[in-house]
């Protein structure tokens, strides 16, 4: 972003994919930005080489940015055209169940007509003990009202395999159970040499995870410093979210994921995901604790 631009109100012609094409009105003065690795929906029609609204995917997490007062916008200029790119822009970033079980895809854990849907997601640890060469396992979500997501995977004797399992409970007071089942082919007896239930929420047990894993990589010199600055931003992060205070660890988490991105020297790709994860989780506990 470079600063503002000087044309206020200007309007903006849309003609992205995601978007109904047309002309609509935008109030205040816009922001001056440079595409990188976003795709642009919309322009200014005063300033056509830059982009009103811009939309980004990372991973299975999609964004979009206006780069205009929206609100205002809606407020002052309602119509029908208006609300429309809105639905469309919250319809493309909301999340789409994956409808084959999958690793690191959300599941309907369970449903009914009274209770919101919770969602399952690809942490616990399994650890194969005295298991014949090539056992396969089933690990996955169920309910009354819905068939199981399965995840099935090899495990050689005496391997290890890690799994994140993450259930996320309706909010009402009340009370709820979860449990996990791994099965081992068709044999009724399951050996299991460990079995851990990870306690507390994702930022409790991914948090510290990432920063043992960044702690141990070999990095450069150069990039040394960005690795430190971005451990230091997760633990802050943890500690926010365990004070309660969910803005500021969404800023710190932004921070260590900008410090990740600068690192070349090291693959960081899988420790960027679990700093998404947080900042994820971090944006779900902010939502919920804004007033009704």
């Amino acid at each position: 972003m470079h600063g503002k631009l000087s044309v206020l109100n200007q309007t903006i012609n849309v003609n992205g994919p995601i978007f109904a094409p047309g002309t609509l009105p935008s109030f205040g003065r816009p922001l001056h930005l440079d595409l990188t690795t976003g795709a642009a929906q919309a322009v200014f029609a005063a300033s056509p080489s830059r982009p009103a609204v811009v939309t980004n995917q990372y991973g299975l997490g999609r964004g979009i940015l206006f780069a205009y007062d929206l609100v205002d916008t809606l407020m002052t200029q309602p119509s029908s055209a208006l609300n429309d790119l809105v639905s469309a822009g919250i319809a493309w970033v909301t999340p789409t169940l994956a409808t084959v079980s999958e690793a690191r895809a959300l599941h309907c854990a369970a449903r009914s007509d009274h209770k919101p849907r919770h969602r399952c997601e690809p942490d616990s640890h399994l650890h194969a003990a005295n298991w014949s060469n090539g056992a396969r396992l089933r690990a996955g979500c169920t309910s009354p009202t819905r068939s199981a997501p399965v995840w099935s995977f090899a495990l050689d004797s005496g391997a290890t395999k890690n799994l994140d399992i993450g259930l996320r409970l309706p909010t009402a007071t009340g009370s709820f159970s979860a449990s996990l089942s791994v099965d081992l082919g068709h044999r009724p007896a399951l050996a299991l040499h460990e079995l851990h239930n990870a306690g507390g929420g994702i930022a409790e047990s991914v948090a510290p995870r990432v920063v043992r894993e960044l702690s141990a990589l070999v990095v450069s010199s150069s990039d040394r410093s960005d690795r430190d600055h971005a451990i230091s931003s997760i633990r802050a992060a943890q500690a926010s979210l365990s004070a309660g205070a969910s803005e500021k660890a969404i800023d710190q988490l932004v921070d260590a994921s900008e410090r990740l991105l600068k690192i070349t020297s090291v693959d960081v790709s899988a420790q960027r995901v679990y700093v998404d994860r947080l900042l994820q989780e971090a944006e779900v506990r902010w939502f919920i604790a804004q007033p009704r």
